[in-house]
């Protein structure tokens, strides 16, 4: 974190301690350098995430205290009811999608 500014990176550190941040769709492109950003900076973050593509971004965080990730499907309601009853998240990014043009023309729901 040697381009920040370190005071502010102070105090977001004591702000992000008490932060709980759910991300859904946290292994992909988007998700995986927000949730890396958000990890190395202290926020509490959990990922959930089906790992349709096979992807695997986040064997650097696997030992950070402050990480979680949970395999699983957002668009499954019984399950997502599940997690969402267990925690009380702050903030929830919901970056979950299938995407590509093909992808979205065969299944455009």
């Amino acid at each position: 974190m040697d381009d920040f500014n370190q005071d502010i990176e102070e105090e977001i550190a004591e702000e992000a301690r008490k932060t709980k941040i759910l991300i859904t769709g946290g292994a992909g492109y988007l998700g995986s350098i927000l949730t890396e950003m958000l990890v190395k900076r202290g926020f509490n973050v959990t990922v959930i995430d089906n790992l349709l593509y096979f992807q695997n971004p986040f064997f650097n965080l696997f030992h950070y205290p402050n990480f979680r990730f949970i395999f699983g499907d957002v668009t499954n309601e019984n399950f997502m009811k599940e997690i969402l009853s267990k925690d009380n998240y702050d903030y929830i990014f919901p970056l979950a999608a299938i995407v590509g043009f093909q992808i979205s023309e065969v299944k455009p729901e």
